[in-house]
């Protein structure tokens, strides 16, 4: 998905208030598109909506296929301020947003939970944030039987490595921090 100005062979006029909503099917490159009143900054996917964050303060959910509002947050920041929202999903089942002076994060089956992020190493108003995956080994210890009839409750622990993929998000502050 992408977000951006609204195509002005469309509506013969450039608007500033309207924002084009793209997906592009990676494997076939169709496309499809909706515009949606607002000037969009961000989207992200996040349980199974396509949620786009506005200039004007406020997050609102779009069904992915038909492109209907499903529901709204705030204003979360006072229009034209210095900070604005910026989504990102690291799975379907979380999305983090910025207001630019927090972070927090969006989970739940129902409704809409938020939780609010340390910004422990941050110097100043986050700027950026994009979600990452980063691949690792962890290891972990096993109990097994010895296998001797003898002892049955003897166990003996063996280490191996497990592969995990970490879902992280990546924060930059307006000092250049990468956290």
């Amino acid at each position: 998905w992408s977000v951006g100005v609204a195509d002005p062979s469309r509506s013969g006029r450039r608007q500033r208030t309207e924002s084009q909503l793209t997906r592009i099917h990676v494997a076939s490159g169709a496309q499809k598109s909706f515009i949606v009143s607002g000037s969009a900054t961000s989207a992200a996917l996040f349980r199974g909506g396509l949620w786009v964050a506005f200039e004007d303060g406020k997050v609102v959910s779009y069904n992915t296929t038909t492109g209907t509002s499903t529901g709204a947050l705030g204003p979360l920041v006072q229009p034209r301020s210095l900070n604005r929202i910026m989504l990102t999903s690291p799975g379907p089942e979380q999305m983090w947003l910025s207001t630019g002076d927090t972070l927090q994060a969006m989970t739940g089956d129902s409704g809409i939970d938020l939780h609010r992020a340390r910004l422990a190493g941050l110097s100043g108003r986050i700027v950026a944030i994009a979600a990452s995956c980063i691949a690792w080994n962890r290891a972990v210890d096993e109990d097994s039987t010895n296998g001797d009839a003898a002892e049955p409750r003897a166990t003996k622990t063996k280490t191996r490595d497990r592969h995990e993929d970490c879902h992280v998000v990546v924060t930059v502050d307006v000092a250049g921090t990468i956290c």
